[in-house]
């Protein structure tokens, strides 16, 4: 990942490698804005580079599940769950972006605002959340212990940084001359000078940090080869006990249910087509129950979510058959990475099916079916 000095963009101006600046935002993050400001761009492409250089480098286990699922899950499902995993990025990433970009138009005072150039500067705010939670992600892969603390700690932190960006941010936008861009309209930007020395130290630092995430990932893959293989068609299904969260008192175990052909449901009510999908799992269950069928529809909320809200929800739309709550325990066992994730069982505890995303009425039947007929 070798960085030069100086490249030439398309604008003319000079701009430092893609390392090199956010090496410079890590360690000079005034000499980093200012070097966006001067360019009009830079923050939201390599707040871009590193949401999708984080996926490789430090979620490829997840990513390698999701390719691997395609037999099961179909491309579109494939999609979906790559989709997915970039993500949970992506969301909390581009709000900090929006957020710090809409605040710095408004603080920068009249005459001096510049919408455009303002969400450039605000992409960098998001740039060490993507970094850290990276980090965090490879941390906890590798000292599982650790996840949870990761987990509390690394939000705080990378909103404080996020915040000493955006306030050197601002002060920027109120240093423009009142009535001006930072760049005369229709000229070349001023040339900024080359990052320093530190700068240029600190991306070869994240460059290598970066190879030798991906390179560690891949030597975990080698060795846990069982943890990232798809839980499909074949094999038999993880057993489980989970409690009920549709206010009928108890807990459901799915060894119970064995001699029955099984339907279940991983789904969650931030997810739209599981609540579309919903209404045609009613109606094939009403019309299977009487076969020996049962399904099971799985809450994939984790332990955070609030149980009185999740109750809340089914009591507006009531389902036939139980709802179990999962801290997502259950749902790592069967290697649920994106919703709708429905998993048929045969007769015998083997699992018949695998589909991720929406599916046809028709295709559940047909697969549900089979698993009778076998």
């Amino acid at each position: 990942m070798a960085q030069g000095p100086l490249v030439d963009d398309s604008r003319g101006s000079l701009a430092p490698a893609f390392l090199a600046r956010v090496g410079m935002l890590l360690v000079s993050p005034g000499r980093a804005l200012a070097d966006i400001q001067a360019r009009e761009r830079g923050g939201v492409g390599d707040a871009l580079a590193i949401l999708l250089l984080g996926v490789l480098c430090f979620r490829l286990p997840a990513v390698a599940r999701a390719v691997l699922m395609v037999r099961e899950a179909s491309f579109a499902g494939t999609l979906a769950q790559l989709l997915g995993i970039v993500g949970r990025d992506l969301r909390p990433a581009l709000l900090v972006a929006l957020l710090a970009g809409v605040a710095i138009t408004l603080l920068a005072g009249r005459g001096r605002r510049d919408p455009a150039l303002d969400i450039e500067l605000g992409a960098a705010c998001s740039i060490p959340y993507l970094l850290l939670s990276g980090l965090a992600e490879l941390t906890g892969l590798l000292l599982p212990a650790a996840a949870n603390v990761l987990g509390s700690v690394i939000p705080i932190i990378a909103l404080a940084w996020a915040f000493m960006i955006l306030a050197i941010g601002v002060r920027l936008a109120r240093s423009r001359p009142s009535g001006a861009k930072a760049a005369p309209a229709g000229g070349p930007a001023a040339p900024t000078p080359g990052p320093p020395r530190s700068a240029r130290v600190a991306g070869t630092i994240l460059g290598g940090v970066l190879a030798g995430a991906l390179t560690l990932n891949i030597v975990w893959l080698s060795h846990n080869r069982d943890a990232i293989a798809p839980v499909g068609r074949g094999v038999l299904a993880p057993a489980f006990v989970l409690p009920r969260i549709d206010g009928v008192p108890g807990s459901v175990a799915l060894a119970e249910l064995r001699g029955k052909v099984v339907l279940l449901d991983f789904w969650a009510r931030w997810c739209p087509p599981c609540i579309a999908l919903a209404p045609t799992l009613h109606d094939i269950y009403g019309a299977r129950r009487s076969q020996g069928v049962e399904f099971l529809a799985i809450s994939s909320e984790g332990s955070m979510a609030d149980k009185a809200e999740i109750q809340a929800f089914l009591g507006q739309y009531p389902a036939l058959y139980p709802n179990l709550l999962d801290d997502r325990e259950v749902g790592g066992l069967y290697r649920v990475v994106s919703l709708p994730h429905l998993v048929i069982i045969g007769r015998d505890g083997v699992i018949r099916r695998v589909m991720v995303g929406q599916r046809r009425r028709a295709e559940i039947d047909a697969a549900i079916q089979q698993a009778l007929d076998e």
